[in-house]
């Protein structure tokens, strides 16, 4: 950094600070502050790089976009996204200005904007710029294009976390068929697709088609993946959860014993995943009304949780509260007090 500094000093006295090479010094000093996590002094020396930019070149050329792109990501370092947001949509207008509103680059800027609302929680506002992403890319890449198939997957995320799943679910209808065009039914990203149908299914309460597609998703990920894989045994999981939300509960105990089974044996019996999947076996005993089962297993994945995570975790407590509940109903009122 010392070199840095002293390149950039030694360039402003002898060319003059405007001039390009002393430019180009100033803003690889602001990246090794960036770099190593000196945003204030990164901000500094960038903000005065862009500014002389847009004094000797003009606010169009591509050093100053550059500069401006590199401020942008220093205030969003600094967490400050309301100004990352302003200057990317300054960056945007000056593409579109500049280069057109269906250019790649234009259409990058406009993406940007998108995810930092994201960042400012504003998911409504990343929808509107990312629609708008997705109907230029469309329109000037086409709609196979990898950049258009990922907006239309980001959109599809943004309808679920603004719980528009009927919309959530028509949009990943259409990825997964362009998908299995594109790149076939058994590529990563066409299953996540299907995932991504069977969970907006799920959420509208259509229940019978979520299981209908998380057992398609479970054969599929069994080939690629194997039957051991995590992503397999969470479709696995998934489709006991919606077999207890259609009353089918001695279905849902097969499965959830079933992933029990497969991951201990894949990630052993500790693991939260596996404990999860046991818990889940007990929750299931009590829908079928087998409460001694039920307390059983509790008891077990209480004191492994207790062992692993600790007293205070919030599974730990959880376990312990299903327990208690578990004992009331079973008339057992002393070990139900002492739970509790």
């Amino acid at each position: 950094m010392i070199l840095f500094e002293r390149v950039y000093s030694l360039r402003r006295k002898v060319l003059g600070e405007e001039h390009p090479n002393t430019l180009t010094s100033l803003s690889n000093y602001a990246t090794i502050h960036n770099k190593l996590g000196n945003y204030n002094e990164a901000l500094e020396f960038t903000e005065k790089a862009y500014k002389l930019r847009c004094k000797t070149l003009g606010e169009e050329h591509i050093r100053t976009l550059k500069a401006l792109n590199a401020l942008t990501s220093i205030y969003v370092n600094l967490g400050n996204y309301c100004k990352a947001a302003e200057l990317q949509e300054k960056t945007y207008n000056v593409h579109c200005k500049k280069f057109g509103e269906e250019n790649i680059l234009t259409l990058a800027a406009l993406d940007k904007v998108s995810h930092t609302y994201i960042k400012l929680g504003d998911p409504k506002k990343a929808f509107e710029f990312k629609e708008k992403v997705y109907d230029l890319r469309c329109k000037a890449l086409g709609d196979e294009y990898p950049d258009t198939l990922a907006t239309l997957n980001d959109l599809a995320g943004l309808c679920i976390k603004l719980k528009k799943h009927q919309k959530a679910k028509e949009i990943c209808a259409k990825l997964y068929s362009i998908q299995c065009k594109v790149l076939g039914e058994e590529h990563p990203d066409t299953l996540s697709a299907l995932y991504a149908v069977a969970y907006a299914n799920d959420q509208l309460g259509n229940l019978e088609n979520a299981l209908e597609l998380y057992e398609k998703l479970y054969t599929f990920r069994c080939k690629v993946l194997g039957q051991e894989h995590p992503q397999t045994l969470k479709i696995l999981s998934k489709s006991a959860d919606t077999c207890n939300k259609l009353k089918k509960h001695k279905q849902a105990l097969q499965l959830h014993e079933k992933t029990y089974t497969m991951r201990c044996k894949a990630l052993g019996g500790t693991n939260s995943d596996t404990l999860s999947s046991l818990n889940d076996c007990a929750l299931t005993y009590v829908l079928l009304g087998e409460l001694k089962k039920a307390s059983e297993l509790f008891e077990e994945v209480y004191k492994l949780r207790y062992q692993t995570l600790g007293e205070e975790h919030t599974d730990t407590f959880k376990t312990l509260n299903f327990l208690a509940k578990t004992y009331g109903r079973l008339g057992e009122h002393k070990k139900s007090l002492r739970a509790f």
